[in-house]
């Protein structure tokens, strides 16, 4: 998988994992939801500047966002 749709991804498992929304990872990151929303649809990339305040904001490390998932059976549905 290209690591835009890698990040994507983990960003909106990693999110569900912790039950959020959106708006909450928006509101924990500092980043408008549309922007989270944009984030997870893969259609822009994330600098590691973003990566880093959503990794904090997810409690995980960077490397979590960026690295194929174990075995976490949470959806990619919204």
């Amino acid at each position: 998988m290209p690591i835009n749709g890698l990040v994507s991804s983990n960003i909106r498992r990693l999110r569900k994992r912790k039950g959020l929304k959106q708006k909450d990872l928006a509101n924990l990151s500092g980043y408008a939801a549309s922007y989270i929303s944009t984030l997870e649809n893969g259609l822009c990339a994330a600098s590691l500047a973003v990566l880093e305040k959503l990794s904090q904001a997810l409690e995980v490390s960077v490397a979590d966002l960026v690295v194929e998932p174990k075995n976490d059976p949470v959806s990619n549905n919204d």
